[in-house]
């Protein structure tokens, strides 16, 4: 019973010193994972350096006999609360990337990340129940028997040593599987040149979604969450830039951003007009937008405003000039959207937005 009750802190402790030091070392990565789980701007950045730091404390907890139920309850806890997270985004169709353990496994979640908690948390109940009445053994002494059994010991080197072996192949297969595709790459830009046509060449990604810059924002009529119908035409009325937000009450990351477009709505007063077009019932949207208090939230009853922009996913933005002309790429996700609306932000007070797009004429503005 207490070579079972090691094992599983063992797993634990690495399980969890693994994933709170990969976090650690990719601390960009693993708060841009936070927004895609829908985390609140404000608390992505205390998140980002709190939960590390809250998994290598239960890892330590582990070490010691002493603390060793409380971890086990600890990192239950934890892997508990990960996998109802987990669970909620995927009963919505979502699949976050899941920064678990760094870049080393940055990857959509799905049902075996579900599994690998699950797996985990039966190790943290066995280690939390069977502990409380059974005397506890640490680490080292543990080790120090298992040297004695010198048939066991080799037996693990032995699997050590085959493991390392078999890990080599495969990286030696992955470096010659992309030495071979480099040399295709090599014969295919040769071929191009032999025959008149330009070598390939890096250039900037376009994004593929969206309207072109400088086409005519489509126009539309929809209800307001405040009630009532409005034409889109009231607002280019008003000859400022519209900042177009297309969101979802079921989106996570669309929720955590209104109390951003509120405060956007606050700082851009008289110089730009933040909209909001949200897809669903009054109610839903209600209970989700309603105490945001947005000037301008238009309701679309599937994705028929979306389909005109080109906007495919939510959250995304765009921003219209004074003159109806679609004036910026479809930014996706809220980072790049703060992007967006920073760029407004950035133009002096005293020079309006809508004066500096007049200037240009009826020319389209290229990027």
């Amino acid at each position: 019973m207490a070579d079972l009750l090691v094992l599983l802190r063992l797993v634990l402790i690495i399980t969890f010193a693994v994933a709170g030091t990969s976090k650690l070392a990719d601390l960009p990565g693993f708060r841009k994972s936070l927004a895609e789980f829908g985390v609140p701007p404000a608390l992505r950045k205390p998140a980002g350096h709190g939960l590390p730091l809250i998994e290598l404390c239960v890892a330590l907890l582990l070490t010691a006999p002493a603390t060793a139920w409380s971890g086990a309850v600890a990192a239950g806890s934890l892997l508990l609360v990960f996998s109802l997270v987990m669970a909620w985004h995927l009963a919505h169709g979502r699949r976050p990337a899941c920064n678990c353990f760094g870049q080393a496994r940055a990857a959509p979640i799905g049902v075996s990340a579900l599994m690998r908690n699950g797996v985990l948390m039966l190790c943290s109940l066995a280690l939390a129940l069977l502990g409380a009445h059974t005397e506890p053994v640490t680490l080292l002494s543990w080790f120090e028997g298992l040297y004695a059994q010198r048939e066991v010991v080799q037996m693990l080197l032995l699997l050590l040593t085959a493991a390392v072996l078999f890990g080599g192949w495969v990286v030696l297969q992955l470096l010659r599987q992309q030495g071979r595709l480099l040399l295709r790459i090599d014969n295919l830009e040769l071929r191009l040149a032999r025959s008149g046509l330009p070598a390939l060449a890096v250039s900037p990604v376009v994004p593929m979604m969206g309207l072109d810059i400088g086409t005519l924002a489509p126009r539309f009529s929809a209800s307001q969450l405040a009630g009532g119908v409005a034409a889109f035409d009231h607002l280019l009325s008003l000859h400022m830039p519209v900042i177009l937000v297309f969101s979802d009450p079921a989106c996570g990351p669309c929720v955590a951003m209104a109390p951003l477009l509120e405060q956007w709505q606050r700082d851009l007063t008289s110089r730009a007009s933040i909209v909001l077009v949200s897809r669903g019932s009054a109610a839903d949207n209600v209970a989700k937008f309603g105490a945001s208090h947005l000037d301008h939230v238009f309701l679309q009853s599937d994705r028929e405003i979306a389909t005109l922009y080109g906007a495919a996913v939510t959250p995304s933005a765009l921003r219209i000039s004074a003159k109806g002309l679609i004036d910026s790429h479809l930014a996706l996700g809220d980072l790049a959207i703060e992007g967006l609306v920073g760029e407004l932000l950035s133009w002096p007070a005293d020079s309006p937005p809508a004066a500096s797009v007049q200037a240009l004429g009826d020319q389209p503005f290229m990027a």
